[in-house]
């Protein structure tokens, strides 16, 4: 359950940065009803997304380091969220405000942000989280038009399997780079 009125406490709050960057009124006649559109949309889901968390990480940043035939690398990401499942895993969610990557492009490498952060996680490379299976991953697209907001869940079999891919095409694009 959210604590007190979250809509109207995000809408105050957006409102607050967008008043300090609004350079003409019409900025923010046309951003206020998005971010409260989105404001309630997201109170209105965010229950559902908490469900069975019992910890939460935002803006977490995390490393993994490999062998490399130019020497060690490290492959760094800053995940949006992370929650601690009570099931013993893992929950990526990546926030978007534009075009969210199709499910044919996650599953087939070529938007590979979540499926790295899950092989990151994995490797326990996440300040404050010890290794554990991802068990999901997602991305929640803000937009405040309609809808206002979007949760799309990655479906793959297996993402353990879908994360080794991913970290292996970053290991064979960085050998690729190393070799002159």
């Amino acid at each position: 359950e959210l604590p007190g009125d979250i809509a109207g406490r995000l809408e105050a709050e957006a409102l607050a940065v967008l008043a300090g960057l609004a350079a003409h009124p019409r900025i923010l006649a046309f951003w206020q009803p998005r971010f409260r559109r989105f404001a309630e949309w997201f109170a209105d889901t965010e229950p559902a997304r908490r469900r069975h968390v019992v910890r939460q990480l935002a803006e977490v940043e995390g490393s993994l380091a490999f062998a490399a035939p130019g020497g060690p690398f490290k492959l760094t990401a800053r995940a949006d969220r992370i929650d601690v499942l009570a099931a013993g895993g893992l929950f990526i969610t990546d926030y978007k405000s534009g075009t969210v990557p199709s499910q044919k492009r996650v599953a087939s490498g070529a938007a590979p942000q979540l499926a790295l952060e899950a092989a990151i996680a994995a490797g326990s490379g996440f300040e404050g989280l010890g290794a554990g299976p991802v068990l999901g991953l997602r991305y929640v697209k803000a937009t405040g038009g309609e809808p206002p907001g979007l949760e799309q869940p990655i479906e793959v079999p297996d993402i353990a399997d879908l994360a080794r891919k991913a970290l292996d095409g970053v290991q064979r694009l960085v050998a690729r780079f190393d070799d002159p």
